[in-house]
């Protein structure tokens, strides 16, 4: 292993939410955490190809409902991509 990232709730709760706003994908937390990673170290993966693996869609409804109606009022909006 060369790098890892610790990763906060709302780290990944903002991946879900960018995942669901932006590509239509579901995914669980555990699912994110890639996405997460990506989000956390934008510019040390800048001019690189990169492979994200995304699996996993076990999420229930009402966590499903928290990460969308308190995304609404996060900063996960405003990331460009």
């Amino acid at each position: 292993m060369d790098d890892f990232s610790l990763l906060s709730e709302a780290e990944i709760k903002q991946a879900i939410k960018l995942l669901i706003d932006k590509q239509s994908l579901l995914i669980e937390g555990g699912a994110a955490l890639p996405v997460a990673a990506l989000l956390k170290n934008l510019s040390g993966f800048k001019r690189k190809k990169i492979v994200l693996i995304l699996s996993g869609s076990r999420i229930s409804s009402q966590k499903l409902a928290d990460i969308i109606c308190r995304g609404e009022n996060s900063d996960s909006k405003n990331i460009q991509h």
